[in-house]
């Protein structure tokens, strides 16, 4: 893709960055943040590579971390696709831990994104940079990789605790600022870690150089172990100068799962006992023998910033938060429509921080168990997106990997007579066997005609599919719900005989009218849930979660400062962490959040506190003249904001209000 294509009235294209495997990076002027970014598109584009660079963008859409570049907006069009991101100013880890150019080729290993078990593959460390002896002294600047560490191993602990493994952590991926911030790079890879199961003998992904002995054997499901192994590969060459395992790929493979990693002080001196130790623990064959997120954090001093910042517990992770039992019940009877061959609507509102996605979630769990083979696919629909149909691309992609998972019999069955044409709105689906050899039943000239004809299509693929299974369908923040998705929603659900299919459409109150405006023009059961205050039982169930069974009385305070909103018990929970107990005393909600505004710095507590002063939501360019920010610092903090649930973002352009 060319830069006179990428460039837009919005985006000015500078220069080019780099370039590996999956993609293209350039350096570009947003004129409308004011700022320059990142922006990373598809080199050959195809519909792999397109799936992929949406799933790269969705994948850390919501994650804040200071260790963890930030992303901006993701861009899909007829002429162009890509996402911008933070531009992230400095060098790569070695070239600063060395302090020079680490322009070696062991420091920029490819990623191999699928490699067959058992294939032969070329030399992918290339030149192998001359092997040190014990007697010459480490390169690495020790005292740099001390600072650097912590960061690393926070960044990452945010990634898993989010759920996510990189599964490609290695130098090149990781960039330092000249202030001496470290920064994690290129999620082309991340995968879900309950969701990243790879069939037996079929292919591995990553960087053979930094694998974990199991990610190299590409039958096992992942762990956070993974990744802390790599991280073990890049201390050890930052330290040595060389790998733990060398060679072509298929020999480091075999030896990963069949050796044990010598220590660095076997190749070097000045490697500090501390570290040996801990690289060498980190390249433990077994998983399980590798130290825990929480236990590296102790061991790199980087546990008191992790308590000091405090990790959001999670309410929707599991699934597994008490208290919703009657609502739950409710979109139970929702799926009643279902056996009677009739289409079903669920619609969740409820204002921000009551727990609309853990209760979804919770009820997903339920309908794992019903039978007829459930089909289960999410979506959502991002502020941050400009893509066609943004609140239903999410959930297609899923549907795209849902089919390719079927045997050819099973993936024929669901084809509707016009399946040429899907494609036509959603290009991911030609990844479909099925859908790219499907015959050409239809030449359609007139634009409006053929996507008449592909809505068709669509619907008669999720009636075959309702015809088949149980099948819901979940499409979470709807308040940001796009004109195309409504357009196709409707006509999909249309009478008559709209597939017998369950969607759950969650959004915020403000936002719902617009949302039953459109239920109303389907053809289903509507079932209409609106989310209340948590119960108090439950909620001081959950402040005991957070806080120990032995801290009861303190519990009920909160749970009454609360007032009902999971989102606030576990904030007020969060600021305890790393406190006494003695220090809520006296503090209400207003008091933990406003004590909390004023632990991030004077600029974004200024932003906030016109915010709160304006009374209604304001646009980025008011704030930027009231507030005296330059655009570029005042994105940098919206977004620490955003990460602390200060304030939220509706829209994604200049005049988005805040």
């Amino acid at each position: 893709m060319s830069e006179s294509v990428i460039a837009t009235e919005r985006y000015e294209v500078l220069r080019r960055i780099g370039a590996g495997g999956m993609g293209v990076v350039y350096e570009a002027q947003d004129r409308e943040r004011g700022q320059k970014v990142a922006l990373k598109t598809i080199a050959d584009p195809d519909v792999a590579k397109l799936y992929q660079l949406k799933r790269e963008f969705r994948v850390l859409a919501d994650l804040s971390h200071p260790n963890l570049v930030a992303l901006y907006d993701l861009v899909v069009d007829a002429e162009a696709c890509f996402f911008t991101m933070e531009l992230v100013d400095g060098v790569d880890l070695l070239a600063y831990l060395w302090r020079q150019i680490a322009d070696s080729d062991i420091a920029h290993a490819a990623t191999t994104a699928s490699v067959p078990v058992g294939t032969p593959t070329e030399a992918v460390t290339g030149s192998e940079p001359t092997a040190r002896s014990s007697e010459q002294p480490t390169p690495c600047d020790i005292d740099r990789l001390r600072a650097i560490l912590p960061q690393l191993a926070l960044g990452l602990h945010a990634l898993h605790v989010a759920g996510k493994i990189h599964r490609d952590v290695k130098p090149s991926n990781i960039r330092v600022t000249k202030d001496g911030r470290a920064v994690l790079l290129d999620f082309g890879l991340v995968a879900d870690l309950d969701r990243n199961n790879v069939a037996a003998g079929s292919a591995i992904a990553g960087t053979v150089a930094y694998m974990a002995p199991e990610q190299c054997a590409g039958d096992v499901a992942l762990t956070a172990a993974a990744d802390w192994y790599a991280l073990g590969v890049v201390i050890f060459q930052a330290l040595t100068a060389r790998l733990p395992f060398e060679g072509v790929p298929m020999r480091v493979l075999f030896d990963k799962q069949t050796k044990a990693a010598q220590r660095p002080s076997r190749f070097v001196r000045g490697v500090p006992a501390d570290l040996d130790d801990l690289c060498a623990e980190l390249l433990e064959r077994e998983p399980g023998a590798r130290p825990s997120g929480p236990t590296l954090l102790k061991r790199v001093g980087a546990a008191h910033v992790e308590t000091a910042r405090g990790s959001q517990p999670s309410m929707s992770r599991d699934g597994l938060v008490p208290g919703r039992e009657p609502e739950l019940a409710t979109l139970e009877r929702a799926l009643v429509p279902l056996s009677k061959r009739r289409a079903s609507v669920a619609v969740v509102r409820a204002p921000s921080g009551m727990g609309k996605t853990t209760l979804v979630t919770q009820f997903l769990e339920r309908v794992r168990t019903l039978p007829r083979d459930p089909v289960i696919l999410r979506g959502r629909c991002l502020e941050s997106e400009d893509i066609p149909y943004k609140a239903i691309d999410h959930l297609v992609d899923e549907l795209s990997d849902w089919w390719l998972a079927l045997g050819p019999k099973d993936a024929q069955a669901l084809l509707p007579r016009d399946a040429c044409l899907l494609p036509t709105l959603f290009p991911v689906l030609d990844r479909v066997p099925a859908i790219a050899d499907a015959p050409r039943t239809r030449q359609v000239g007139d634009p409006q005609a053929r996507r008449t004809h592909a809505f068709d299509a669509l619907r008669e693929t999720l009636q075959r599919l309702g015809d088949r299974h149980t099948v819901v369908l979940v499409l979470d923040d709807m308040q940001w719900v796009d004109r195309d998705t409504t357009t196709l929603l409707v006509d999909l659900m249309r009478a008559p005989d709209p597939p017998s299919i369950l969607f759950v459409l969650s959004t915020r109150v403000e936002a719902s009218e617009r949302v039953l405006e459109l239920v109303r023009r389907m053809d289903a059961e509507l079932t209409l849930l609106d989310l209340g205050a948590f119960p108090e039982d439950a909620a001081i169930a959950l402040a005991l979660s957070q806080l120990g069974e032995a801290n009861l009385p303190v519990a009920r305070r909160l749970v009454a400062e609360a007032e009902g909103s999971p989102l606030f018990l576990i904030e007020m929970t969060r600021y305890l962490t790393g406190r006494s107990l003695d220090a809520i005393a006296g503090k209400g909600l207003d008091d933990i959040l406003s004590e909390r505004v004023a632990e991030l710095g004077d600029v974004a507590r200024g932003l906030a506190e016109i915010v709160a002063v304006a009374g209604e939501p304001i646009t980025r360019r008011v704030l930027a003249a009231a507030s005296g920010v330059d655009n570029a610092e005042m994105s940098r903090q919206i977004a620490t904001l955003r990460a602390e649930r200060v304030v939220r973002i509706t829209g994604s352009r200049a005049d988005d209000t805040v």
